[in-house]
């Protein structure tokens, strides 16, 4: 008989990934660009993009010297930013080099449209007066507001 491999949270499936690819780094870098694109404001991103993971440090590849310079003194809000974002932070320390050559711009993440949110439905008489019995207005509230939405 088969043991079946149950999982508590997706964290541990991401471990379970982590252990299985034979290049986990890969990984960790592509985890750290979601962060970038998605916690590091649009004039950085502009500037620099992570290159790769040696350790606990990532290496950062800049357009300009002075922007080497001026990652160096973002470095701890950057690193507090990756510290708040993941559970357990994959680098520490920042360090930079200038781009040789060429500079290309990484593709601004795509626009998605929100969704309005419903008007709520009231709610027939029958169901008003079987809230109304209930003791809890936290609880009463909260049926109320997704009863008024699930009538829609």
């Amino acid at each position: 008989m088969r043991r079946r491999l149950r999982f508590s949270s997706p964290e541990a499936l991401g471990d379970l990934a982590l252990r299985a690819l034979s290049r986990p780094e890969e990984v960790r870098l592509a985890q750290v660009c979601r962060w970038w694109c998605a916690e590091v404001p649009r004039r950085v991103r502009q500037a620099a993009r992570p290159l790769r993971l040696e350790g606990d440090t990532l290496w950062l590849e800049v357009k300009h010297s002075v922007w080497a310079s001026e990652l160096l003194l973002l470095a701890p809000d950057l690193c507090a930013s990756a510290g708040r974002y993941f559970r357990t932070p994959p680098f520490t320390t920042l360090r930079t080099r200038v781009a040789q050559g060429g500079w290309y711009r990484l593709p601004e993440p795509a626009h998605v449209p929100t969704r309005k949110t419903p008007s709520l439905a009231p709610l027939p008489p029958a169901v008003v007066e079987a809230f109304s019995r209930i003791h809890d207005p936290a609880l009463r509230a909260l049926l109320d507001e997704t009863a008024r939405y699930s009538l829609l």
